[in-house]
C-alpha cells in the first residue's frame, strides 16, 4: 500500500472527514482509475488515513470496446456466410461456375442450400435467427464473464482492505504493549494504567477483526491463522507479567511478527499484494 497525495475533496469530505466508505472516479498520475476507499482508524476510533483498492478506467473501456469490436466482426462474417449461398446461385454466379474457387464454395455449400430449400419460411427464418443467436450469444456470455470476474477481483480487494484496517489498529496496540510491558517488568509501575488501557484497546480491536472473520474469514481462508494469533495473545497476556524483561520483549515481538505475516497473507489471500494497481 503507498501513500499518495489526496486531491479530492469529495473522497476527503466523505471518507476522512465522514468515516464512510466511497467509490468513485479518480487521478493517480494523471491516469484515471476507478477506487473504493475505506476509512483507516487507530485503537481510539480516530481516523489516521484511509486505504484505497483501485483499477484503471482505461482497463475497462479496453474490455468493452474489445468486446464491441470482436461482436461487430462475428455479425459480419456470419451476414457473409448466410449470403453467399444466395449469391452462389444467382445467375451470375452460375455464368462463373468454370470458376475453380466458385465451384469448390458450390460444393461446400450445396448440402446446405438444398436443405434449405426444403424448409418452410417459418423453419428458414427459425435457422438463420439460430445462425445469428449462437455467435452473439457466445461473445456477450464472454464478455458477462470476464466482467463478472474483474468485480469478483475487486470486491475480494475490497473485502480485504476492510478486514485489514482492524488488524493493522491491533498491531500497532501490541507494539505499543511490547514497549510498556519492557518498562513495567523493569519494574516501571507507572506503566500498569497504560498497559490496562492497551489491553483493552487490544480487546477491542479483537472484536473487531472477529467481526470482519465472520464475514469473510471462510472466504479468504484466514480464520485458522487468526484463531491461532487470539490464543497467542491471550496466552501472552496472562504470563507478560512474570516474564523477565528480554523474554517479555522476544515474546511480544514473535506475537508481532506472526501478525504481520498474517497481514501479508491477508493480502495474498484478497488479491491486494498480486494486483500491482493497489494504490
Amino acid at each position: 500500500l503507498t501513500g499518495i497525495p489526496l486531491r479530492n475533496t469529495a473522497v476527503e469530505n466523505t471518507v476522512l472527514k465522514g468515516g464512510q466508505n466511497m467509490t468513485t472516479q479518480a487521478n493517480f498520475f494523471g491516469q484515471t482509475f476507478l477506487a473504493s476507499y475505506l476509512p483507516l482508524v487507530n485503537g481510539d476510533d480516530k481516523i489516521v488515513g484511509m486505504l484505497s483498492a483501485a483499477k484503471p478506467q482505461q482497463d475497462i473501456l479496453d474490455i468493452v470496446n474489445a468486446t464491441n469490436r470482436l461482436t461487430l466482426i462475428t455479425i459480419i462474417l456470419v451476414m457473409l456466410v448466410l449470403a453467399f449461398p444466395v449469391y452462389l446461385f444467382t445467375g451470375a454466379s452460375r455464368a462463373r461456375s468454370n470458376c475453380m474457387i466458385i465451384n469448390i464454395l458450390n460444393g461446400i455449400f450445396t448440402p446446405a442450400v438444398a436443405i434449405m430449400s426444403r424448409l418452410r419460411y417459418w423453419q428458414k427464418f427459425f435457422v438463420i435467427t439460430f445462425l445469428f443467436t449462437v455467435p452473439l450469444g457466445y461473445t456477450l456470455s464472454s464478455f458477462i464473464f470476464q466482467a463478472n470476474k474483474n468485480f469478483i477481483s475487486t470486491e475480494k480487494e475490497f473485502i480485504g482492505i476492510q478486514y485489514i484496517s482492524p488488524v493493522l489498529s491491533l498491531l500497532q496496540h501490541i507494539q505499543q504493549h511490547r514497549g510498556a510491558a519492557s518498562l513495567y517488568t523493569r519494574g516501571e509501575q507507572s506503566f500498569k494504567t497504560f498497559l490496562d488501557e492497551e489491553e483493552q484497546q487490544i480487546k477491542e480491536d479483537i472484536i473487531r477483526v472477529d467481526a470482519e472473520d465472520q464475514k469473510s474469514g471462510t472466504a479468504l481462508q484466514m480464520t485458522d491463522r487468526w484463531n491461532t494469533i487470539k490464543k497467542e495473545w491471550r496466552a501472552l497476556e496472562e504470563k507478560y507479567i512474570t516474564l523477565s524483561p528480554e523474554e517479555n520483549f522476544i515474546r511480544h515481538t514473535e506475537l508481532i511478527f506472526n501478525v504481520l505475516d498474517f497481514v501479508h497473507e491477508l493480502g495474498d489471500n484478497s488479491g491486494l499484494i498480486l494486483d500491482n494497481e493497489i494504490q
